[in-house]
């Protein structure tokens, strides 16, 4: 059932540098076919957190999101769940939801082990389900506008530096997951430069309570600093043509301009957290993949394990 986390990468190189090179999935009665464009989604969890999603839910087009319990959705029409149940179940809720036939997105994490993911991964490559997963930073006009510069110019890289907060991307955004924000910012390092890691060591200073992951790419080396005292993310990425700075308000400056390339903008994270749910809808209607998909649940998993391998050995760890 295990799969290596040399497999997983050579395998996955080109969906982990965000490109969707997986066949169309086929029409089932449950989901809307392209006539039938509305969809039904259901949210299961707690009720404090379908109100942080409101503001996001109430911007989805032909959509309509439907508090409900798990045993209801269970039963429900609902055309996908949005999941959002505690880690050590939420692996379980899931399988049990796609034998009924529902399609799900859902925050980190995905599962908690690779023997859940593998689970999971099983009964979708059975039944043909979708699978979404929640990581705004895909969206990020920044972030876009960074992979398109360095897909159109190849830009060579000599270093990444992201500082985060511990437990939050922004501000009020908790993430779940045992890496905190350290494994949806490596993805997203990876979809701007289309490449993947292939080592990791991790340090700790335990007096100032940070924590450094070290990636080390092919041809550079990303930082990821876990600091109690940033606010959300910032990013800096360094090469022979390239100095560029990016952050969690939705700022990107390029070299030398006098004046950012996109400046802060208060509601970058909700337009960005739209834009990834109205892809996963797309994906159901279409029964295609989305591009935040599965792989970003495995992905976490397997930095997770390599971070406590590399904390019990005081070396690096391939991936």
């Amino acid at each position: 059932m295990g799969i290596s986390r040399r497999k997983f990468i050579l395998g996955t190189g080109a969906l982990a540098a965000g490109s969707c090179l997986v066949p169309a999935l086929p029409l089932t009665s449950c989901n809307p076919a392209s006539k039938a464009r509305h969809v039904r989604l259901g949210f299961v969890g707690p009720e404090e957190h379908f109100r942080y999603y409101t503001p996001v839910f109430q911007k989805l087009k032909n959509t309509k999101v439907e508090m409900s319990s798990f045993d209801e959705s269970l039963k429900s029409d609902f055309h996908a769940i949005f999941i959002n149940s505690f880690p050590n179940i939420k692996a379980t809720h899931i399988i049990l939801l796609l034998e009924e036939n529902k399609d799900i997105i859902t925050p980190y994490p995905l599962a908690s082990s690779l023997y859940e993911y593998n689970r999971i991964q099983e009964f979708l490559d059975r039944s043909k389900r979708v699978v979404g997963m929640l990581n705004p930073l895909y969206f990020y006009p920044a972030v876009e506008t960074l992979k398109n510069l360095l897909t159109e110019n190849t830009q060579e890289l000599s270093a990444i530096r992201v500082s985060c907060h511990p437990r939050q991307l922004v501000k009020g955004y908790p993430i779940n997951d045992p890496t905190g924000p350290v494994a949806p910012l490596q993805r997203m390092i990876s979809y701007i430069t289309g490449k993947f890691p292939q080592s990791l060591n991790t340090e700790k200073d335990e007096i100032k309570d940070i924590s450094r992951w070290i990636l080390d790419y092919k041809s550079f080396q990303a930082i990821i600093q876990v600091d109690p005292g940033q606010t959300g993310w910032i990013m800096e990425i360094e090469g022979p043509e390239l100095n560029a700075l990016a952050d969690h308000t939705g700022l990107l400056r390029l070299n030398d301009e006098a004046k950012p390339r996109i400046s802060p903008a208060p509601s970058v994270w909700t337009r960005s957290m739209i834009k990834n749910m109205e892809d996963f809808l797309k994906a159901v209607r279409t029964r295609t993949e989305p591009k935040v998909n599965s792989l970003e649940g495995l992905s976490s998993i397997i930095l997770h394990e390599a971070a406590l391998k590399t904390a019990h050995l005081g070396t690096k760890v391939n991936l």
